[in-house]
């Protein structure tokens, strides 16, 4: 006790040089600073040393003997014997990180490039490309369910707070998966596998709060029966917290301030005699501080309401030769949206030029596939039927956006709901129908996979994509991976519809988006040590981007006229020492043909991950960092490279019980991201959650 009393008041020592006397109350970046510095100095003191014992060593060869992947091949197969580039990443390690949600999870790799658009909305990139905010080349699965909005193709617009509270591992298949989940499976598939109720004693709770007043809280619970087994989970966040120092395009000078709120459910339930119902649902309101053009508004009218029911009923056969599954759902999606579309200081933006959208999608579907195990290899063969319907759309204002543009407003007539031929967007109705095939073929040392499937939408047209797989055992320690083949994004309704919009109008005319990689790969495990190395190229062809089309800026969905090609690295290391694991990864953007009138390759050329984690029995230490460079890249204003480190300590007094203390940014490091040059603010604000945050948390098991 001593010991822990010198050290407590050495961080207070520190805090107070910087931040007054002691007895006054502490700024937050000193106060943060001084839990942090504490909660490090009795993690390595001897005496909270002595009451944790080392963890034997886990060895990486055997984990990935053990470990199934069920992503890549739609089944539980063998990670060693899967022939794509893939990562997974098991809960003990999300815990080390202390990542709450899918986008501080892949902060961690080198290959993933997670930002914020200019309305503050999460997204992500990978493998060199950017994306739009909508990121919809990157599809995510929960239990195999897509949580793609099918009016935007985005798994991220419905839910942008993914949480992986509820999941005990994360899967992450790279390359083209077009040929086996379908449209816009392009860069990357991920898939959260969540707990079963044999993972869950009875329920666990847990709740977390921040220093910008953000907070998580989830309840997770198990049920069972004679013939029965499934889990409830329920997830609430919070994000919210100061802007400062923001400066707009039009040298408008503010605070701003934003909230995001997130509920999410999810039900399972599975009977022994092979039926299942999965039910998912969200509902997610924002408020913005700046409109779509990056100018200050008044923040209670920018905001987004957006609900999405997703849900899956089925029934599973299997026994030792063959496994089947037919599937029936019916999503529904809703979106609400209000545009302020003028700076708040204009006297004439206090009650003009200001709408409301409402948007209703249904989303019915079904599909079966059946797996057929051989001497000659597994046969995998299925259908899809899905329709997408934007069945009812309203709008209200108090001006008609066809007579809206920047050089001429139009005149301002009373709020009220107007007629479809003001519609920001047609309604819409897409029947997508899609016959697929897998061949797996395994003998060692080599083994392949082939794919192909055939997507017919009623309004593009049909797509035809492959995949081809091939996997070469070196020794029993090296394996050489490659996977080529080509994969489509298809036009969204927002990219087809849109009309009457003064900045971004539709195109009814867009063609799929075709991407054409070669992914060579080299992985390596032994006991103590990992290493994975991936070589990607990538063709894209028919690009779908924003054409700046008039004198205004106003821009149009197009096709680009020529090929664009990305060439890139992504390697990582992990070893073990003792109770400590040391880990690093790094991205390299070699090249990339860019379009200059978007900003979709707008990707760090260099970006970094590594840290070292120390595993005791009761307590795990993770100190990391992740290094980005400038990006110049793209019709933007240059960002700024820039590193970032973080911590994170997880002690477990008891075993129903876990505490988490996470530090990020520890040392305040400035954050910016791409923005188009002629929207780009002359001093961005901090984004919430972005500067040196700290946040407590406790899980309860029982």
């Amino acid at each position: 006790m001593v010991r822990l009393g010198f050290l407590l008041n050495t961080c207070l020592e520190l805090s107070s040089k910087t931040g007054g006397k002691v007895e006054k109350k502490l700024a937050k970046k000193e106060l943060i600073f001084s839990i942090f510095l504490f909660f490090f100095l009795l993690t390595i003191s001897p005496s909270f040393a002595s009451n944790s014992e080392v963890k034997p060593p886990v060895s990486y060869y055997l984990v990935e003997k053990e470990l199934e992947i069920i992503s890549a091949t739609k089944e539980a197969t063998s990670y060693s014997s899967v022939p794509r580039f893939v990562r997974v990443i098991t809960r003990e390690q999300i815990e080390t990180w202390g990542a709450r949600n899918l986008f501080e999870l892949l902060k961690h790799f080198p290959e993933f490039y997670v930002y914020r658009s200019n309305i503050y909305l999460r997204a992500v990139g990978t493998l060199g490309i950017k994306q739009s905010y909508f990121s919809e080349k990157i599809q995510v699965f929960i239990d195999g369910i897509p949580l793609a909005d099918p009016s935007n193709g985005s798994s991220f617009s419905s839910n942008n707070n993914i949480s992986l509270n509820n999941v005990k591992r994360v899967e992450i298949v790279y390359g083209p998966m077009t040929s086996l989940y379908g449209v816009n499976a392009c860069l990357a598939i991920i898939n959260l596998v969540t707990y079963d109720a044999e993972d869950i004693e009875s329920a666990k709770v847990g709740t977390a709060i921040n220093t910008d007043s953000s907070n998580d809280s989830y309840f997770i619970k198990s049920f069972r029966g004679e013939k029965f087994s499934g889990i409830v989970s329920f997830n609430y966040r919070e994000d919210r917290g100061p802007y400062e120092h923001f400066t707009d395009w039009m040298g408008r000078k503010t605070d701003l301030s934003a909230h995001f709120k997130h509920f999410t459910y999810y039900i399972k339930l599975n009977l022994d005699n092979g039926l299942y119902l999965d039910l998912y649902g969200v509902d997610r309101d924002n408020d913005f501080p700046v409109n779509v053009a990056t100018l200050v508004v008044n923040g209670d009218k920018s905001y987004t309401k957006r609900k999405a029911f997703l849900n899956r009923l089925g029934y599973k056969i299997e026994n030792e030769a063959v496994k089947f599954d037919i599937y029936a759902y019916f999503n529904w999606f809703y979106l609400k949206r209000g545009y302020n579309l003028c700076p708040a200081d204009f006297p004439t933006c206090q009650t003009t030029y200001y709408s409301v959208e409402e948007r209703y999608v249904k989303n019915p579907g079904a599909g079966a596939y059946a797996i057929y195990d051989s001497d000659y290899g597994k046969f995998t063969g299925g259908i899809e039927l899905n329709v997408s319907q934007l069945y009812k759309y309203s709008l209200s204002g108090n001006f008609r956006p066809s007579e809206f543009n920047f050089l001429s407003p139009p005149q301002p007539i009373p709020y009220q709901e107007l007629p479809s031929s003001e519609h920001l967007m047609d309604t819409a109705t897409r029947t997508t129908i899609s016959p697929y095939f897998q061949y797996q073929f395994l003998k060692d040392p080599a083994g392949f996979l082939l794919n192909f499937r055939l997507d017919r939408l009623s309004d593009v047209g049909t797509a035809k994509t492959f995949s081809l797989s091939f996997l070469y055992k070196l020794s029993d320690k090296w394996n050489f991976k490659l996977n080529t083949g080509r994969a489509v994004r298809a036009p969204s309704f927002e990219e087809m519809y849109i009309k009457n919009n003064p900045i971004l109008l539709g195109n009814k005319d867009l063609d799929f988006e075709k991407m054409d990689s070669f992914m060579p790969s080299v992985e390596f495990s032994n006991d103590a040590s990992s290493v994975k190395l991936l070589l990607y190229v990538y063709r894209l062809k028919d690009l779908i981007y924003r054409a700046t089309v008039t004198n205004t800026g106003q821009q149009k969905w197009m096709n680009a006229d020529k090929s664009i090609f990305i060439r890139g690295l992504t390697a990582d290391l992990r070893r073990r020492l003792w109770n400590f694991e040391i880990y690093a990864g790094v991205n390299r953007l070699f090249s990339v043909s860019d379009l200059k009138d978007t900003t979709f390759f707008a990707f760090p050329e260099w970006k970094t991950n590594g840290g070292i984690t120390y595993y005791g029995d009761k307590v795990i230490v993770d100190l990391n960092f992740e290094g980005y460079s400038e990006i110049t890249k793209g019709d933007i204003k240059r960002v700024p490279g820039y590193g970032v480190l973080n911590c994170n300590f997880m002690y477990k007094p008891k075993r129903e019980v876990k505490l988490f203390l996470k530090v990020n940014n520890l040392f305040d490091r400035e954050i910016s991201y791409p923005v188009y040059t002629f929207i780009a603010p002359q001093e961005p604000a901090g984004m919430v959650g972005e500067g040196r945050t700290l946040w407590l948390s406790i899980e309860y098991s029982f």
